[in-house]
């Protein structure tokens, strides 16, 4: 029996942020596709945190130090060096149906929340005066045809036949 995961078919959330003075930005938060594996260890913790309040998936991590530590397969010495940074940090998280936030902590202080319900949701420019044409073509067009009726319709019959008329409204 095989355990392999086909990473083709799995997603993660990548998270960027940079840690100064104690204070941690997020510049980045997208859904990637691939195998979540490992944010390493270090004195900064996180929780996912779901819908419901509980916690489902948590870990640490050190966004203040780069490790260039390596070790052969048949060393048995970790050499390398390790260095201090204010370089951007990546952190992946398993990607949850329900998940609500990602915090991020050090020594029990909350220093980011992370809405996560957002990711991949994009703002879109709207061109106010197209938009605007529109409505107002639609518009005329309603009047009209509704002029052509003997009795002035009530706001049910309006409705009925925009829908009738505009489905997509």
């Amino acid at each position: 029996i095989s355990n392999e995961i086909d990473c083709t078919k799995e997603n993660y959330y990548l998270i960027e942020g940079t840690y100064n003075q104690e204070e941690i930005k997020i510049s980045g938060k997208t859904i990637e596709q691939g195998c979540v594996g490992t944010n390493g260890n270090g004195f900064f913790e996180y929780k996912l945190i779901m819908e419901d309040d509980s916690t489902l998936a948590e870990g640490s991590f050190n966004p203040e130090l780069i490790f260039t530590d390596s070790q052969l397969e048949n060393q048995n010495v970790i050499s390398g060096e390790t260095y201090d940074s204010d370089k951007e940090f990546y952190l992946k998280l398993p990607l949850i149906q329900n998940s609500k936030s990602l915090e991020i902590s050090k020594d029990n202080v909350i220093l980011s929340e992370i809405n996560l319900q957002n990711i991949g949701a994009e703002f879109c420019k709207i061109n106010w005066y197209q938009l605007k044409n529109k409505m107002i073509k639609k518009f005329n067009i309603i009047k009209k045809n509704l002029s052509k009726l003997n009795s002035s319709p009530s706001e049910k019959e309006v409705i009925i036949w925009i829908k009738k008329h505009y489905p997509q409204s």
